[in-house]
């Protein structure tokens, strides 16, 4: 599938390759990291992947729940919604989409 991405090195981890203990204890951005925005979407899906991990630590922590729902939810997507591949961000958007599914559920509780 073209969509795939190879896993990253040991920052990827939540990507279900390396085993990652926790998280680091560095902050996801530094004081020099360039902001981002929708207007400057990455063109490149490994990019992409940096990207959600630097905003969603968790992501990166094997068997974390944002890192289970994460993978859930790509190879559900695989079968039923192909699409959502087509933009090379869709690594950011999945990120995003699965916290915000995982803060709401805490909220609940």
């Amino acid at each position: 599938m073209t969509h795939r991405i190879p896993v990253l090195t040991n920052s990827c981890a939540g990507f279900g390759q390396q085993p990652v203990k926790s998280r680091p204890h560095s902050p996801p951005f530094s004081a020099h990291s360039p902001p981002f925005s929708a207007r400057h979407s990455p063109r490149d899906p490994q990019l992409a992947q940096k990207i959600a991990l630097q905003r969603y630590p968790d992501l990166g922590v094997a068997e974390s729940a944002l890192n289970k729902e994460f993978i859930a939810r790509m190879k559900r997507y695989e079968i039923e919604k192909k699409e959502f591949f087509s933009e090379p961000d869709w690594p950011i958007r999945l990120a995003a989409e699965r916290n915000e599914d995982l803060t709401a559920k805490k909220a609940e509780q």
